[in-house]
Formats: C-alpha cells, structure tokens, sequence
C-alpha cells in the first residue's frame, strides 16, 4: 500500500472550465505558474456558504489528486487540499 502525503491550501486559482446544462466541469487549472491538466473528476460535492453555494471538485491530473472548489455567487475557484503520493 502507498503512502499519501495531504497539504491543506486557501489559494485563488485560474480555472477553465466547461460551464454546460446548469452544470460546471474544470478542465485545467493554473496555480503558482503552472498549468495542470485535468484527466479526472473523481468526486464531486456541494456545501452551502450563506447565498453561496460552493461546488468542491476532488481531480486528478494522474500524479496527484487536488480539491479544488467553485464559489456560484463570487464566480471565484480556490484550491484546498493536494495529496500525493510518497
């Protein structure tokens, strides 16, 4: 079994996203100067932050796995959590 390592983040990120039938879908996202290509949505939730409503995405770029969240009434994306493995 393989390790993982967590780090907790509150950081704005540049997202593209494919935004289709009153649903959002991230595509590739730019933090700290680099570009990460999405190749999976792996979970998807929502949380209530008074009128906004946030959709936490949990992807995968095939190295690591990124939480990453949209805020509806800002129309603002912030990453959470890394995980990678040891």
């Amino acid at each position: 079994m393989q390790k993982a390592e967590k780090t907790e983040y509150d950081e704005k990120l540049e997202v593209c996203a494919r935004f289709r039938n009153g649903s959002v879908t991230p595509v590739s996202f730019l933090w700290r100067g680099k570009k990460y290509e999405i190749k999976k949505v792996t979970f998807t939730w929502d949380r209530r932050r008074g009128r906004s409503l946030i959709r936490h995405f949990s992807v995968s770029d095939g190295a690591s796995l990124f939480e990453i969240a949209y805020d509806s009434e800002k129309a603002d994306w912030r990453l959470y959590n890394i995980c990678t493995e040891l």
